[in-house]
């Protein structure tokens, strides 16, 4: 990649992000019981819309580790190196600039100087979304979101969306005019195993596993299930 873009050696020592905080609590698991029915006393296992947008997608724990949650997807469901948030945090943390990281949160560099650790090369660019969706890389990102800097990994770019897995708000599509208004334009990639990267870009299961809002009950036609409009009851498991 390198001779097509500028290479920010130094710019990413400064690129850091407080992050976003995790806004949702994760969904109760749900049964659904169905009583005086044909199939009475039956229940369905349900898995939450909150479960569903993180299946491939590390969830932050804290509101400046975006950054490590974000680096963790790319090793563990783009290469396949499977990694968790916190170790991924604590050697971070270990190594970098510990104030900083508590006021600004994690930088590119404390990315940059984790994968050398690992013997994983990386850098980082400044390039167009047309220019990231061209090489097919996916790479961590930038974005202000409604004012917080936060880091997001993009898997993909097409059809006007872009993929991103965000460590905060879980597998997402956003238009792509909203994406180039929140993205600083430097993008932060790996720089080996580019062939296992571009069959992780745009992956089709990927695209087809963004889920979407979850349909108010109230839309919801029990008659079309065949079942009784009364004595339908929806169960929390705990």
């Amino acid at each position: 990649m390198s001779g097509t873009f500028v290479r920010f050696a130094g710019t990413v020592a400064l690129i850091a992000a407080s992050c976003l905080a995790s806004v949702q609590a994760r969904a109760d698991a749900l049964q659904f019981a169905l009583p005086n029915t044909a199939i009475s006393g039956t229940h369905m296992q349900v898995r939450s819309w909150q479960d569903m947008k993180f299946t491939s997608t590390v969830h932050q724990k804290y509101d400046f580790s975006c950054g490590s949650a974000a680096l963790a997807t790319l090793l563990t469901y783009v290469y396949d190196v499977p990694v968790t948030e916190e170790s991924v945090f604590k050697s971070m943390y270990r190594h970098g600039d510990q104030a900083k990281i508590r006021r600004l949160g994690f930088s590119l560099l404390d990315m940059k100087n984790y994968l050398a650790r690992h013997h994983i090369p990386s850098n980082g660019f400044k390039a167009s979304l047309a220019k990231l969706s061209q090489i097919r890389v996916p790479a961590i990102v930038l974005i202000d979101y409604h004012g917080y800097h936060h880091f997001v990994l993009v898997r993909g770019v097409s059809n006007g969306e872009v993929l991103i897995s965000d460590p905060s708000l879980g597998l997402r599509a956003e238009p792509v005019a909203t994406f180039a208004k929140q993205w600083s334009g430097i993008f932060f990639a790996i720089t080996s195993d580019l062939s296992q990267a571009r069959l992780a870009f745009n992956n089709p299961t990927v695209w087809q596993a963004v889920p979407q809002p979850p349909v108010s009950l109230a839309h919801f036609q029990l008659r079309d299930l065949g079942l009784p409009a009364n004595g339908w009851q929806l169960q929390n498991t705990f």
